[in-house]
């Protein structure tokens, strides 16, 4: 299969080695453009930032010294988003007419705010599964480079996967992002051990401590550069979690 990832250009890693190969001047530049083009565009190019962005950060990472590729196509991408968004509308039209009932005939109950609430609740969780099928998306088209492509995936429990999320929300939250490098490793963490490449099974092995000092080190220099460095988290988390992110060889999924 035709592999068009710019693999003469890659910095070579070692064998077992996993690592994110992109500078933090790219990471920088990277992270920048997928906000201002979401935020500029009012979402409507929210696919094509997000299918270029996780195409070219896939094509600098190494697992266990093998480059990743991706092969999804751009308007697969879009076919997720877009109904996604016709989903949230119909969601949307559906809770104004409900709470239009419930105004009529509880009048003790405000329709503005009980429609407020449950539009609010509504677009939560249709914004969640919407992150959640084009995660799917990615994992199912992510294969190891100049290798024969198997099975790749999420193998995970629904109910699981949204209590992780939902536990990580809450907390960040109400600790103010204080605890935000825990939820992130056991987002992640989640996720990895979830995941297949090849029929290959990936384990994640960070920790904690080792995060929550570059943590406190990031947010130190956020606050020194007034909000400049800011966009580097993102590619420094990035980069921390794909180097702790290997194959499990004791649990290989055969490929079909």
């Amino acid at each position: 299969m035709e592999n068009n990832l710019p693999l003469e250009d890659a910095i070579p890693v070692l064998p077992g080695e996993s690592k994110y190969d992109c500078p933090a001047v790219k990471g920088y530049l990277l992270n920048l453009f997928t906000f201002v083009g979401t935020v500029f565009s009012l979402s409507l190019l929210y696919p094509v930032v997000y299918y270029f962005s996780e195409r070219w950060k896939l094509s600098v990472t190494y697992i266990d010294g093998k480059q990743l590729t991706f092969e999804g196509k751009l308007w697969h991408c879009y076919g997720i988003y877009l109904s996604g968004l016709i989903l949230a509308a119909l969601s949307a039209t559906v809770i104004t007419f409900l709470a239009s009932l419930v105004g009529r005939y509880f009048p003790q109950f405000p329709s503005e705010w009980v429609s407020l609430g449950a539009s609010a609740a509504t677009t939560a969780v249709n914004a969640y599964f919407l992150t959640k099928r084009l995660l799917r998306w990615k994992k199912k088209h992510t294969h190891f480079a100049d290798e024969t492509h198997g099975e790749s995936g999420l193998r995970h429990n629904l109910f699981r996967c949204a209590l992780v999320s939902v536990l990580n929300t809450v907390l960040s939250v109400l600790t103010l992002g204080i605890v935000y490098p825990l939820t992130y490793r056991l987002k992640y963490g989640y996720y990895t051990n979830s995941s297949i490449i090849d029929g290959k099974k990936l384990i994640f092995k960070g920790k904690l401590s080792a995060l929550y000092g570059r943590w406190a080190l990031w947010i130190l220099l956020t606050v020194a550069t007034l909000g400049l460095y800011l966009p580097l988290i993102a590619h420094n988390l990035q980069s921390w979690a794909t180097a702790n992110t290997f194959i499990d060889e004791e649990e290989d999924t055969p490929s079909p």
